[in-house]
């Protein structure tokens, strides 16, 4: 609009595009140099989209007073701020009784008007690498949720119950779909995402919503359930039903799976075919391994204003207290019989742009109109009301008629944009970008991994909480699965050509660094009974049974491999060649393998985790592809609904 001639000069033809204005009643700025109440008029011919408020400046330029308001015949008055309300158009839904026909423009007659208002909702999965905070990968779900995999202490398989052991660093996580050329078939398929974990190494989860919107989660290992211990295609039974999910916020850590009310047993990996894994246990065979977490979003409330479909005028005042149907609610239990109609229309349904000089001719290009400048008392101006009155909202008007930008909602729901870092952020220098293009064009090799799966370790003291929430607020239309491998850190290494953190510490070394247990309050009247793990065995047990009276466990006195050369060398004997070598003994700044000389690049489990060179990450965001829940497992149902 600024490209727009604000005026005509006297002399220039006007166009069909362009308004005559004749302004009468104008005052000077200095009417000194006048005569005193001398009124002046004064004639523009302005473009039709040229905003009212560029009279005014017009008028001031020339040298007049800016009056209060433009009146014509004392029945129109603008004011230099007026604007023109506009209604976004509505959506007409039709309530039918065939639940398979509901979709945007239909709504079944017994589910509730959130529902289809929450239809088009869809959750994105996102790594956040922590550029601004080093070792704080996180996966990212929607807008709220937030879910970190922490490495721990491996607790005591004793058959004693013991407190929850801190997070001894998240562990590093991987898109599948950032890696799908290295990694097999059979896990890009799934997608999700990918981490490396020792074997016997435990772990545990930490849930977080950067706002109260609320998430059920069904959490699986080996697509066997975590909290009621049914495989993922089982059906929840009908006459004594389980809770099968946990809910966030509330559920705020999940340390393991639930074998008895109030208490877990630790997630700690073993090998797939090991017979370890509550896969094994529970199915017989190893088919899936890791975890697979399904997420359901609550329906989010306020995305839409709900009215009965009548040919009723309505204006700004009429949806600040509008009398407005509950979203909450039924069409059945509002009254509507199929085949009835129901305005849909924008949670902000209103926007505003400034009048123009084609509004005050009321439409009529080429016309000319005459104005009275007034200076008195500022009168309210009754444009404003006068327009809302004759406006309707009408389905069939498009967004460009009314000047709104296509799918304003998209902007809300699409896909985040991913932001990169420069390289000067990243302080790459000139020589470094011809060893990346050269790193680069290396193709890379689809890598033979070491998948892992989950075991049930030693029992720890953690309540499942119940679901206390309505069970009509779950979007299940929206639910998605997110699957997530754990390859042995040797795997992990050759796909992301990135050195995996050390193993753990052990339970000696936890104690010696002061490290804290984490005693919960136990809330016995609030807390679901243990899953169907009767027949799951623990590691230690199984391990009695095999005859194994001293199970290797991972720690850092156990030997570590150097690379390329991948020999294997202690912790101590590693540690006496960094100290040789910072004393100057050896008279080089390389090390040197001791078995074949060969120079050492990195120590697996030993130098902190780092980027071969050409393969440093240019985005802090990865995008993780999950899958739809549309495979025919057993549907995600609320437990209260069931009890109800």
């Amino acid at each position: 609009m600024n490209n727009l001639p604000r005026y005509i000069h006297a002399g220039q033809a006007p166009n069909s595009d362009h308004i005559t204005v004749l302004i009468k009643g104008l005052q000077k700025v200095f009417p000194k140099s006048h005569k005193p109440g001398k009124k002046y008029q004064e004639l523009l011919r302005l473009h039709k989209d040229t905003p009212i408020a560029e009279i005014w400046n017009e008028l001031c330029s020339l040298g007049y007073s800016k009056p209060l308001e433009l009146k014509r015949n004392n029945t129109k008055r603008w004011c230099k701020s007026d604007m023109i309300t506009h209604f976004k158009p509505y959506q007409t839904v039709e309530v039918v009784s065939d639940e398979s026909l509901s979709s945007e423009s239909h709504i079944f007659i017994d589910e509730p008007l959130i529902a289809n208002a929450n239809r088009q909702v869809k959750l994105d999965f996102v790594i956040d690498k922590g550029i601004n905070q080093p070792n704080q990968d996180v996966l990212h779900i929607g807008e709220a949720l937030s879910v970190k995999f922490h490495r721990t202490l491996r607790m005591p398989d004793d058959d004693k119950l013991h407190h929850l052991p801190a997070s001894l660093g998240p562990f590093p996580l991987y898109s599948v779909s950032e890696y799908a050329e290295r990694l097999p078939a059979k896990i890009v398929n799934k997608g999700g995402v990918f981490l490396p974990m020792f074997q016997r190494e435990a772990m545990w989860m930490d849930f977080d919503t950067l706002y109260p919107q609320k998430f059920a989660l069904r959490v699986f290992v080996g697509k066997v359930n975590a909290i009621s211990g049914k495989h993922m295609d089982e059906t929840n039974d009908a006459k004594e039903p389980v809770q099968d999910y946990i809910v966030v916020p509330g559920q705020k850590w999940l340390d393991g799976i639930c074998t008895s009310p109030g208490v877990v047993k630790q997630f700690v990996a073993m090998p797939l075919g090991s017979g370890y894994t509550v896969e094994s246990q529970k199915t017989g065979e190893d088919r899936h391994g890791g975890l697979q977490i399904e997420v359901i979003p609550a329906y989010r409330t306020g995305l839409r204003k709900w009215y009965f479909d009548e040919n009723q005028r309505v204006d700004e005042f009429f949806f600040d207290d509008g009398p407005f149907l509950d979203e909450q609610r039924t069409p059945a239990e509002l009254g509507f019989k199929p085949g009835d109609k129901i305005r849909s229309y924008p949670a902000d349904p209103i926007y505003h742009t400034p009048t123009t000089v084609q509004e005050m001719a009321k439409g009529t290009v080429g016309a000319k109109i005459s104005v009275t400048a007034y200076y008195g008392m500022m009168l309210a101006s009754a444009s404003r009301r006068e327009i809302l009155r004759n406006l309707q909202s009408d389905e069939g008007l498009s967004c460009t008629v009314y000047g709104l930008p296509p799918s304003a909602d998209s902007l809300l729901w699409g896909r985040p944009t991913y932001e990169e870092h420069g390289m000067g952020e990243l302080a790459v220098q000139m020589e470094d970008l011809l060893d990346l293009s050269k790193a680069r064009e290396v193709t890379p090799e689809q890598q033979n991994v070491a998948a892992m799966g989950l075991a049930a370790g030693g029992k720890l003291i953690q309540d499942i909480y119940r679901d206390s929430n309505p069970s009509t607020i779950w979007n299940t239309s929206a639910a998605q699965i997110v699957n997530v491998h754990f390859l042995d850190p040797f795997s992990c290494e050759k796909v992301t050509h990135i050195v995996p953190p050390p193993p753990p510490v052990d339970g000696a070394e936890y104690i010696k660094k002061g490290l804290p247990f984490f005693v919960v309050d136990e809330q016995v009247d609030n807390r679901v009974d243990g899953g169907d793990f009767n027949d799951v065995k623990s590691i230690s047990t199984i391990n009695a049974e095999k005859g194994i009276t001293a199970e290797p466990s991972f720690d850092p006195n156990k030997p570590t491999i150097i690379r390329p050369c991948d020999h294997q060398f202690c912790n101590i004997c590693i540690k006496k060649l960094e100290i040789s070598r910072s004393s100057g003994d050896e008279g080089d700044s390389c090390w040197k393998c001791p078995r074949c000389g060969c120079d050492v690049a990195h120590v697996a489990g030993f130098a902190a985790p780092m980027n071969l060179p050409g393969e440093e990450s240019l985005k802090a965001k990865v995008p993780v592809h999950v899958l739809k829940v549309e495979d025919g497992r057993a549907q995600f149902q609320s437990i209260r609904r069931m009890r109800v």
